[in-house]
């Protein structure tokens, strides 16, 4: 007895959950919508398996063997686990270089795959759950690429800011537009490797090139570098290009750890700071 909703062709189908990916992997690739390029298909198989294995979950009998009367409305509780597999495929799919109207293709053709057994009511109801589907997807993938850029970004910046020697022993990192917590660690500590392998005296810390005023983020990593006991009370610290509302705040961590922190407002001034606490003279060229 149905409540005007048949989804027993839907339950047999799902009854075999890896038929019905096998099904849905072959008519996306057959899709004319998706735009053409190879396709891996046992890893877009592993990406598509946990939707799948959701749906079958909604329709399948339940511990005492009695059948379901499943409904498919958006947002519903029982197909949380559904619309999280779908975001979570979708967002992967982003990484993958998936387009939008790969996605569009491939929930498409679940579409196909899962309504070719049901009719009426049940499959009017369905259609309208996969517009949903593929809307909840669309999403998804723009934040999944949107995470991937970001992600992307950090990486480069963290392994483009540069960090140049001076000397052999004066080591002098510029931080560039805003970098977060992870990329500020990570420089933080090469400039820390750099000291201990070269036996430096002293360091130049340029921020010159950073978007934005000194903030907790950046704080944070200033002041667990400052604090190392290779570094508090046995390197000078030139600091460059510290805007003067924020001076206070660098001093209060130097004066924490002991450290011998200095301020410029230009590079070479900086150098040759740096040069002359490390016993270097400088002498300008004849003329």
């Amino acid at each position: 007895m149905h409540s005007g909703h048949n989804y027993d062709g839907l339950v047999n189908l799902l009854a075999d959950p890896t038929h019905t990916l096998a099904l849905w992997a072959e008519a996306f690739t057959q899709s004319p919508m998706r735009l053409p390029h190879k396709i891996d298909s046992e890893s877009l198989i592993a990406t598509l398996e946990p939707i799948t294995d959701a749906l079958a979950d909604v329709v399948a009998p339940d511990r005492e063997g009695n059948c379901r009367e499943p409904r498919f409305h958006p947002g519903a509780q029982e197909l949380r686990e559904v619309e999280k597999a779908v975001s979570f495929a979708a967002a992967n799919l982003a990484v993958a270089g998936f387009s939008g109207f790969d996605v569009g293709a491939l929930l498409f053709s679940l579409r196909d795959v899962i309504c070719a057994p049901i009719g009426g009511t049940a499959l009017t109801e369905m259609q309208a759950y996969m517009e949903w589907l593929v809307v909840l997807a669309a999403d998804s993938l723009a934040t999944g690429r949107e995470q991937a850029a970001i992600e992307r970004w950090h990486n480069q910046l963290d392994e483009g800011t540069p960090l140049i020697m001076i000397t052999p022993q004066l080591p002098a990192v510029l931080f560039v537009c805003q970098p977060d917590r992870r990329v500020i660690a990570s420089v933080f500590g090469r400039l820390l490797l750099t000291i201990v392998r070269t036996g430096g005296t002293a360091v130049i810390i340029d921020v010159r090139g950073v978007a934005g005023r000194f903030n907790s983020v950046f704080a944070e990593g200033l002041e667990t570098f400052v604090g190392h006991a290779r570094v508090a009370t046995r390197i000078r610290i030139l600091a460059c290009g510290v805007h003067g509302d924020d001076v206070s705040a660098w001093k209060a961590i130097a004066d924490r750890h002991g450290a011998d922190l200095h301020f410029e407002n230009h590079f070479d001034s900086c150098v040759s700071g740096a040069l002359k606490s490390g016993g270097w003279r400088l002498v300008a060229p004849k003329v």
